[in-house]
């Protein structure tokens, strides 16, 4: 347990915590005049009793928590996919697909300019999307191609990494973008999994910064390209229109407004790059799955690796094994980092290297397992927790 002298989280409200269900859910409150979360407030739940039988997430998580352009709020988990309808309080099972079976594994929920709600799911993912009446399968996508990813792009458009190519859909057109060539696929290769050296064997310096003459490989070219788009793992299109793609030796980035990809080797001792966020800084986090994450900063051409495990080993020595994932990176409106895992929310001061943990134990945090973080157009951050989400609101 941490002893908090000073709570970071001072002043943030909950607003309610919410837990999903697989039929409709109504409001329940409770006594929770005293509970609090590091200063949060919580006023409201809606989490799960045993005796409620047909309750579908009681043994799992929310691992993608999205709001559409008309403010419903969709939730997706290993056993299905689930919307809220926050003018009505109520929870409803968010889908059937077009074949009358159930969403599971839900790895991504995005929605295109024209409205269209996308979700990947599937243990082999396939992608579908709700048109607003009812699902349909695109018949765009290569059907002998596997899908490998899918993230949210700008400007209403969804992108979707297959096994040799990627697309992007805005609810109208279809597009490609241009495949790295020789020179990058060739970098790429010679890079080994797990390789803590930067592209052509370039170690990072104690600085974290790169010499300006092997810092990445730059290709304009269009010639064939054997880069195996199946290793990927993330993706994220920022604010500047750079696609990143992180895989688990490598992370790639193509400008779409240039049409250049870049690559570069993993950062120093991230040892892949499971998930993807840009910051209010414009900065971009990478995350594995053995606690550590890599932030590199474009305006500074710098990188930093974090060893977040390091603060749960350090409090939790006996809960600690070798994967741990960082299962979401966020940065509230004041600039600090919040780090969602399986022993609570670890929150990072960066401008006074302070750590922090929330969980259970040393807060009214319902649930250690944090699986989820996202921020609504309101501004207030969804957590996904077993069991159900909580809702804090940013002073």
């Amino acid at each position: 347990m941490v002893k908090i002298i000073n709570p970071i989280l001072v002043g943030l409200v909950v607003v309610y915590c919410l837990a999903l269900s697989g039929c409709s859910a109504r409001a329940v409150k409770g006594d929770l005049d005293d509970k609090q979360v590091g200063g949060l407030r919580i006023l409201l739940t809606h989490f799960e009793t045993p005796d409620h039988k047909e309750m579908r997430l009681w043994f799992s998580a929310p691992n993608i928590i999205f709001e559409d352009m008309t403010g419903i709020y969709w939730a997706g988990n290993l056993i299905g996919i689930y919307k809220y309808d926050e003018k009505r309080d109520q929870w409803l099972r968010g889908a059937e697909r077009h074949d009358e079976k159930s969403f599971e594994a839900v790895a991504a929920i995005c929605q295109d300019k024209k409205g269209n709600v996308w979700v990947l799911s599937g243990l082999d993912p396939d992608a579908y999307y709700f048109d607003g009446r009812s699902w349909h399968k695109p018949l765009s996508i290569k059907p002998t191609t596997a899908l490998r990813a899918m993230f949210q792009g700008r400007n209403g458009k969804v992108w979707f990494v297959l096994d040799e190519e990627m697309v992007a859909y805005d609810g109208d057109n279809w597009t490609s973008v241009v495949k790295p060539s020789e020179v990058i696929a060739q970098a790429y290769n010679k890079l080994k999994i797990g390789k803590i050296d930067y592209l052509l064997s370039e170690r990072v310096k104690p600085s974290g910064r790169i010499p300006k003459n092997k810092r990445q490989n730059v290709d304009k070219g269009k010639t064939k390209s054997t880069v195996p788009f199946s290793d990927i793992l993330s993706g994220l299109h920022d604010r500047k229109g750079n696609i990143w793609l992180g895989t688990e030796k490598a992370i790639l980035r193509f400008m779409e407004d240039k049409q250049e990809w870049k690559v570069y080797g993993l950062p120093d001792r991230l040892r892949e790059a499971f998930s993807i966020y840009e910051d209010r800084w414009g900065r971009v986090w990478f995350a594995d799955a053995f606690g550590q994450v890599s932030v590199y900063d474009e305006t500074q051409d710098n990188w930093a690796t974090y060893r977040v495990v390091d603060y749960i080993k350090k409090n939790n020595p006996d809960r600690f094994n070798s994967t741990f994932y960082v299962k979401a990176i966020y940065q509230d409106k004041n600039g600090r980092m919040m780090f969602a895992t399986k022993e609570g929310l670890i929150i990072f001061q960066e401008n006074n290297n302070q750590w922090q943990i929330f969980d259970s134990q040393n807060s009214d945090l319902p649930r250690d397992n944090i699986t989820s973080i996202f921020e609504d157009k309101a501004g207030r951050v969804w957590m996904g927790i077993t069991g159900g989400i909580v809702i804090l609101e940013v002073p």
